[in-house]
């Protein structure tokens, strides 16, 4: 699901009139995403105080600045790459953990929206038929005694 402005969520569940949607801030909600202005990839996940995102693992000395834009990275194949997701808004380097402390805010609409848009994948085409075989192929060959 995603706005004018990012993604929003996932559909997580269909019914005949109605869907659920799991919002990008839910606790346990999990999306691949990739500095855009680095290139680093991490995963977002949600939880945080105040509808924040955690990017979790980041080594402190990761390039990683705030403002940083994150969007989709398309690993998960469940979001097309390049979709916005969120932006850093906190880092914090503490001597106590290996990894940096960071927060991220949603650029979508999470929690004002009317209207959203559904993003259905593209199926994948069939496989092709088998290759009729040559002539040469059809051959039957016997081993030479």
């Amino acid at each position: 699901m995603i706005d004018d402005a990012g993604v929003v969520g996932q559909v997580t569940r269909v019914f005949p009139f109605m869907s659920e949607v799991t919002l990008l801030t839910d606790k346990g909600q999990v999306i691949p995403v990739q500095n855009l202005r680095s290139g680093l990839r991490s995963v977002a996940s949600g939880g945080g105080e105040g509808g924040l995102l955690y990017l979790r693992f980041m080594a402190a000395n990761a390039d990683i600045k705030i403002g940083d834009l994150l969007v989709t990275s398309g690993i998960d194949g469940i979001y097309p790459a390049g979709l916005p997701v969120a932006r850093v808004v906190t880092i914090e380097h503490s001597p106590a953990y290996s990894f940096a402390q960071i927060l991220c805010a949603p650029v979508g609409g999470v929690d004002r929206n009317r209207y959203l848009l559904v993003l259905i994948p593209e199926p994948l085409p069939p496989p092709p038929p088998p290759a009729e075989p040559s002539p040469e192929q059809r051959r039957i060959r016997r081993p030479a005694h």
